[in-house]
């Protein structure tokens, strides 16, 4: 290490490491969180925000310093111009510390969104909802270094036309108000969101009420109460809503202009019970479902969700179930009890299986809602953060954050035939490029 480029880089490791050897806590949320970890407004980021954002910090100094080593008189810079970073194609959207930025094949980056932390794509990929901390200085944060909640804004592709959605709402005496499992309706129009309140005291859930707040109009609405969950609902269409009852034991359909709800399923349903015991051979009951969303690009759109053993504290094996009409397809590929889903393009998707935060067991495999059949997925390490798919759904991105490393494996076959065509190559490392956020198709 002679060089001050070598000594940067033994540093951004080092940061990196930070969390990875236990100098500071990791982030961890409670099992029916796994598949839609580190979302705002849960318990658990509230609680592991400030040692994250500190290492995000470091990693983001270090990066700088490096990118100024690279430009030291001697050290020619170096172009990317022709060189292709990442396969796939498409244009990768990340949160790099500095706000969201747009990730291109060729190397080349545009930041559209300063300070913000976090977005999905909406209303058919045409917009973005972001979020960012909050700037009420009437919201409190509940903890010394932690954010004292976050600010929704739907913007379009570019970071123009940005618009205020969801504001952070103000802390009243012991009460802090949080949002979780907040969601756009397909058309953009709408947010249905958990609306949780904490004692700011000793952090004990209060209430917890599914809220739809109406975009044109500002009109909010109490759609009553509802699960502690990061991810409690889906959107079936622009008015009806898909929400998990607060006990978790059944999925109704609310139609969000009346207020109507009937049941959808339950866990007691008898093709519910024997899809979650095919799944997990010897398994009584499912005691909980959770949505977690539904197919696109696909003819037959498909139901994705998660069922529960064990007990709503201490859950024990869940299995996905994929529901198409009259036809349900359960997985269980091993015997980990945790297990998510990410759904790519053509009905395409990504199963991660662990034991608790564990890397020693986490495993990845791929399938397709037409088949039963999932294959093993190659990946450059066990466990990652969360994953995407370019938008032909042959090549996949997995995050391995905290916001530190981007690899991109192809996708296995036989999935990967849905994409049209099948690709070969080694695993691709990016370093320090952000959190993964989405995967969108070229610039227009």
């Amino acid at each position: 290490m002679n060089t001050l480029e070598d000594r940067l880089r033994a540093a951004t490791r080092a940061a990196a490491r930070t969390i990875a050897d236990g100098s500071a806590p990791p982030l961890m949320l409670p099992a029916r969180r796994l598949h839609r970890a580190a979302v705002p407004g849960g318990r658990g980021w509230r609680h592991w925000i400030a040692p994250i954002t500190a290492a995000a910090a470091v990693l983001a100094v270090v990066t700088g310093l490096l990118a100024i080593a690279s430009r030291l008189p001697g050290r020619p810079t170096v172009s990317h111009a022709h060189a292709v970073i990442f396969p796939g194609g498409g244009r990768i959207l990340v949160a790099d510390g500095h706000g969201l930025t747009w990730l291109y094949p060729d190397g080349t980056t545009t930041t559209i969104a300063p300070g913000f932390i976090g977005a999905t794509l909406t209303a058919g990929g045409t917009k973005i909802l972001a979020w960012r901390p909050t700037r009420n200085a009437k919201a409190l944060p509940p903890c010394g270094g932690c954010y004292a909640g976050f600010d929704y804004y739907l913007m379009r592709l570019d970071g123009t036309g940005r618009r205020l959605v969801l504001p952070a709402e103000a802390t009243g005496g012991n009460v802090q108000v949080g949002y979780m499992s907040v969601e756009a309706s397909p058309n953009g129009t709408r947010l249905a969101y958990v609306r949780q309140a904490e004692a700011r005291t000793n952090g004990n859930t209060l209430f917890d009420q599914l809220w739809i707040v109406d975009l044109a109009t500002g009109r909010r609405t109490d759609l009553g109460p509802a699960p502690s969950s990061d991810h409690a609902v889906t959107w079936m269409n622009d008015s009806t809503l898909l929400a998990e009852s607060a006990d978790g034991t059944m999925l109704r359909l609310v139609n969000v202009e009346t207020g109507q709800k009937t049941t959808y399923l339950t866990i007691s349903d008898p093709r519910i019970v024997r899809a979650y015991q095919i799944a997990r051979p010897g398994a009584r009951r499912p005691t909980a479902v959770d949505p977690i969303g539904w197919s696109t690009g696909s003819q037959r759109p498909a139901l994705a969700v998660l069922l529960w053993g064990g007990s709503h504290r201490f859950p024990g094996k869940a299995a996905v179930a994929l529901i198409e009409h009259s036809r349900i397809l359960s997985f269980a590929p091993d015997r980990n009890p945790l297990i998510s889903l990410t759904w790519g393009p053509r009905g395409i998707f990504l199963v991660q299986t662990a034991v608790g935060d564990n890397p020693c067991c986490s495993r990845t495999y791929v399938g397709t809602a037409q088949t039963a059949q999932l294959s093993h997925q190659q990946t450059f390490g066990q466990p990652w953060d969360s994953a995407a798919f370019n938008p032909q759904g042959n090549v996949i991105a997995l995050d391995y954050g905290p916001g530190a490393t981007l690899a991109f494996v192809p996708a296995s076959p036989p999935a990967c035939d849905r994409a049209g065509r099948c690709l070969r190559f080694r695993p691709k490392p990016l370093f320090n490029t952000g959190s993964l956020q989405a995967w969108a198709p070229d610039r227009p």
